[in-house]
């Protein structure tokens, strides 16, 4: 568990003799971890009681900063923040925010390239607004965040590793970027509330089946462009049909087998579950 302090002063002061009477109120949070550590300062001007403005400085954010914080409701990102990675690696456990179940809503400064493993897991968002330089969002990166609702990838994002989204019980729609080339394993597994997906043709690779005990996938939007997978009747193959890596569950064996058996070579079977 992260060793969270707090430090806070005031100064009142004046600039001029015609100027109101001001006071200078600074909070600051140190977050020390057993691989990291973070810290930010806000700092308010508050004139006859009333906050005339507000100032957030971001600094370096270690893996596990915040891990289990359960009161902290509120991350604000310094304007001209140049942090490109939330986390060391895709494969190695950042947990930056983990358990942070108060933690409704962020916005990721544009610069932030790499969304770190675990980095969300188990958290309270509802909301999150991402990057628009983000290339990778790494493996369990919102696994548990089950208030999380929808989600929109931007066009940069290439690479959604293992179970990113695992666990994710509330959300219902998600939409990727035209740009997006690999799915890692079981990204959306039981993502129960899961109604619409759309997958553009620039998917390259599919780790098996994203969408395993995803029942209400009823609407899945995929680029029949794609060179690299056939999409018919709410099912994907492999581009020579060999592989079923997903079938909708609202459509039943007989119609999976009517469909598609007579199309395959004899010698070859295929799953008629979701794998």
């Amino acid at each position: 568990m992260a060793n969270v302090q707090f430090w806070q002063t005031e100064r009142k002061g004046r600039d001029r003799e015609d100027m109101k009477d001001y006071k200078l109120k600074a909070e600051v949070t140190f977050c020390f971890t057993k691989s990291g550590s973070a810290e930010t300062a806000t700092i308010e001007l508050i004139a006859d009681g009333e906050v005339v403005a507000t100032t957030t400085i971001g600094g370096k954010t270690g893996d596990y900063a915040f891990e289990n914080c359960t009161a902290l409701a509120s991350v604000v990102f310094a304007e001209g923040n140049a942090i490109e990675s939330l986390g060391t690696s895709p494969y190695i456990e950042s947990a930056i925010f983990r358990n942070t179940t108060a933690l409704k809503s962020i916005v990721l400064p544009n610069s932030v390239k790499v969304i770190g493993a675990n980095l969300f897991e188990g958290s309270g968002i509802e909301t999150i607004q991402l990057s628009e330089s983000l290339t990778a969002i790494s493996e369990y990166a919102f696994a548990g965040c089950a208030s999380l609702e929808g989600l929109t990838m931007p066009g940069a994002v290439k690479d959604i590793y293992d179970y990113a989204f695992l666990d994710c019980n509330s959300l219902t729609k998600v939409e990727f970027g035209f740009g997006v080339e690999s799915f890692g394993t079981a990204i959306f597994m039981n993502c129960t509330a899961l109604t619409s997906v759309s997958i553009p043709s620039t998917v390259k690779s599919m780790a098996g089946n994203p969408f395993i005990n995803c029942p209400k996938l009823t609407n899945l939007v995929f680029d029949n462009q794609n060179p690299n997978y056939v999409f018919e009747s709410n099912m994907i193959f492999d581009a020579d049909k060999f592989t079923l890596l997903y079938y909708s569950p609202v459509i039943t064996d007989e119609l999976a087998t009517t469909t598609f058996v007579s199309e395959l070579e004899p010698q070859r079977e295929f799953a008629r579950t979701p794998l």
